[in-house]
């Protein structure tokens, strides 16, 4: 038997999963080393009513959203919310990959109590990896956080894959309908539209397909900008929860899991721009905004990428370090969108004024 200190306990622990232990305890200790972000110059100015931040996919890495969340300037040092009045989206895929992803759930969800608190507003969407786990598919889990979770469970596991297996029943549980996190992932909107004039902006994990664009306005009799994402959360959140209840339709799991799906979305890639802008063209017009931010396409070289002449913003950098740990943040400021890097920030090209007539939708 040896102790580990643990939350300022001492802990006695067989040795075989002492290591395990070590890792969960230090990931649930605060430390000036965890929040102080790897930054050359963390933002000092307070933010303004109308700044809109957005932060891209973070798969399980605590440490790299704390980094991101100073970043944007909307947390102190301490990690408490100092963004004022600001708005910050977080564009999902917070679960999977690295070992912190129930503390990233915890984390904005209480970032978002003090946001409240202070007049400002954080709005977590849905990812496609929200979605796996909501219906079951836990194949992106991390190991290392199933272990130190099964850990936690009674009667304490003595081995490693007894943990393994502890930690992911304990995981389903998590997971259910009517558990506290299971809750909170199925209330997740698919989109937000955010923003006024240059800044009004569709905010989504992957993208908004024009075929599904299509079918939600035809589905209503006055397709207006609101009723059009009011339609798009509403058939999501329809399919998250019938299909996580085991009683969803073949459209409904097609909605979450095939390539048109607004959370699998990878056509801002995967097409040319000659083919791609003229139905995201159609998309902005018909939901009036000027732009679409989306996260899911990992930019491999840390750089948030601007198609379409500025229509299109993609935010996913791969900042977990399951992926490349590079850093990046978006944000709109005084009239303007920015990429923001840990070593300098730059403007990002702003669209022309999008048309809001729906003739030819």
């Amino acid at each position: 038997m040896i102790s580990v200190v643990c939350c300022g306990k001492a802990v006695a622990v067989v040795s075989v999963c002492s290591f395990v232990l070590g890792l969960f305890c230090l990931r649930h200790t605060q430390s000036s080393l965890l929040l102080e972000p790897r930054i050359s110059h963390p933002p000092k100015t307070t933010l303004s009513a109308d700044t809109v931040c957005a932060i891209g996919d973070l798969h399980g890495d605590l440490e790299q959203g704390y980094t991101a969340l100073r970043l944007a300037g909307v947390v102190d040092v301490q990690g408490s919310w100092s963004g004022g009045k600001a708005t910050l989206v977080q564009t999902g895929d917070l679960l999977d990959r690295g070992p912190n992803s129930l503390d990233l759930v915890e984390l904005f969800e209480r970032l978002k109590v003090e946001a409240s608190k202070a007049g400002g507003t954080i709005h977590t969407l849905l990812g496609n990896h929200e979605a796996m786990n909501l219906l079951g598919d836990y194949r992106y889990v991390s190991p290392t956080e199933l272990q130190a979770l099964g850990y936690l469970q009674e009667p304490r596991p003595r081995t490693f894959q007894g943990a393994a297996e502890a930690g992911l029943a304990a995981w389903r549980r998590r997971m259910r309908k009517g558990s506290i996190i299971g809750i909170t992932l199925r209330q997740r909107p698919a989109a937000v539209i955010l923003g006024q004039g240059q800044c009004k902006t569709l905010f989504i994990h992957a993208g908004l397909p024009l075929q599904l664009l299509l079918s939600l306005v035809k589905s209503l009799d006055k397709p207006e900008p609101d009723a059009i994402l009011a339609k798009l959360n509403e058939v999501v959140s329809g399919a998250v929860h019938a299909c996580s209840a085991g009683h969803c339709t073949k459209d409904q799991m097609n909605l979450l899991s095939d390539a048109s799906s607004p959370v699998w979305y990878r056509a801002y890639v995967q097409q040319y721009e000659a083919e791609i802008c003229p139905e995201v063209q159609q998309v902005v017009q018909a939901l009036q905004v000027q732009r679409i931010v989306s996260g899911h396409n990992i930019m491999q070289n840390g750089k948030i990428k601007s198609l379409c002449g500025g229509r299109i913003n993609l935010i996913d950098v791969g900042m977990s370090r399951a992926y490349f740990g590079n850093m990046a943040v978006w944000k709109y400021s005084n009239d303007s969108a920015y990429a923001v890097h840990s070593d300098k920030s730059h403007k990002l090209p702003m669209p022309n004024a999008a048309s809001a007539s729906l003739s030819g939708l």
